[in-house]
């Protein structure tokens, strides 16, 4: 399957933080996630994506494409932060840390954000190590999609490294309450992070975030995607 990544680009996705003023509400940007998409179907392009990270040279090209665009993002840019998704097989990728290198000049704007599969797929001990690494490097860190893995992890071991979580949208139906609030009262002892309610595409999932005390957000009911080529 020949691949062309040429055809890639990244869209920034917006993330809110919401405050409230007596009866009001007010916004304020916190970061962009990154997200990829190919000009072809305007999607992720997961098989591709998939094929790539499955070898050390794939993971060189997505790695080198993506400095690139980081690179353009940032250069001229000292007040905006991104978020940049980072999946399994290439957090082990002998790549990895050559690529945080390479872009730590702008770490006090990036963020790493380890997808569900990385705590999904690896032992607590061993995603200790990966985000040990990363802080070392110089990165703040966020834990995507948390409420699908916090109870096959060892969450408590993994917390002291980042500075915010992600839940997923699934989080907010109705049947899964009693799930949220005891994530809640369990993350009420580590202040130092953040929680951010992913996936806030009516009014009535960013309303049930807001009930449940997660103020930062994002979604397309909140902003509309921004392409960057």
């Amino acid at each position: 399957m020949k691949i062309d990544i040429n055809d890639w680009y990244l869209v920034e996705q917006p993330i809110w933080q919401f405050t409230k003023h007596g009866p009001l509400l007010k916004k304020k940007l916190l970061f962009h996630e990154l997200l990829l998409r190919s000009a072809k179907t305007q999607r992720f392009p997961a098989k591709e994506f998939t094929l790539l990270t499955q070898s050390a040279t794939g993971n060189k090209l997505i790695f080198d494409w993506l400095t690139t665009q980081i690179t353009n993002l940032l250069a001229n840019n000292s007040a905006k932060i991104i978020s940049i998704n980072i999946d399994p097989l290439q957090v082990v990728d002998k790549n990895f840390i050559p690529f945080l290198n390479v872009i730590k000049p702008y770490h006090p704007q990036i963020l790493i954000e380890l997808t569900e599969r990385v705590t999904q797929q690896m032992d607590t001990n061993d995603v200790q190590i990966i985000l040990d690494n990363i802080s070392q490097a110089g990165f703040k860190i966020l834990l995507d999609d948390i409420d699908m893995v916090h109870d096959t992890i060892n969450l408590a071991k993994l917390l002291r490294y980042v500075v915010g979580l992600k839940l997923s949208a699934d989080l907010v139906d109705n049947t899964t309450y009693p799930k949220i609030n005891k994530l809640l009262r369990f993350l009420k002892n580590y202040n130092q992070c953040f929680l951010i309610g992913e996936g806030t595409s009516t009014a009535e999932i960013f309303y049930l975030y807001l009930n449940h005390g997660v103020l930062a957000q994002q979604g397309w009911h909140l902003d509309k995607e921004k392409n960057r080529k």
